[in-house]
């Protein structure tokens, strides 16, 4: 592993000519806060894009739906490629930390996105 500005990481999207940029992160915000959340910058380049992998989280995890919505973060503004920015559950929430934590979890998240670029790329 290894540490990559926000730059680079668009710079790899653009050399490679991504199908698609998909930033994975968890989220925090209270310690009651939950559910999953999925980031587009632009609605006609990116939109499609997080429907279909929101709705594939949303239909593997079972996890509490926050939407896909605009969110304006460097990675998705300034990449050419269509992008995302996922938010797969609160840390700041214990009961949250701990179920995203498991394996479990984890897999179907990966299901989910896997799904959703599936349906993404089928249409």
């Amino acid at each position: 592993d290894q540490y990559l500005s926000l730059n680079q990481r668009v710079n790899i999207s653009h050399a490679q000519k991504a199908d698609a940029f998909i930033s994975i992160h968890y989220n925090a915000f209270s310690s009651t806060s939950s559910g999953i959340i999925t980031f587009y910058y632009n609605n006609s380049k990116d939109g499609r894009l997080a429907q279909s992998i929101h709705n594939g989280l949303l239909a593997q995890t079972g996890m509490k739906n926050l939407g896909a919505k605009y969110g304006d973060y460097h990675v998705l503004r300034t990449n050419m490629q269509p992008s995302v920015l996922l938010e797969l559950g609160f840390l700041s929430n214990p009961k949250e930390e701990k179920h995203v934590a498991a394996a479990e979890y984890q897999r179907k998240a990966a299901k989910g996105i896997y799904d959703g670029l599936n349906q993404y790329f089928l249409k």
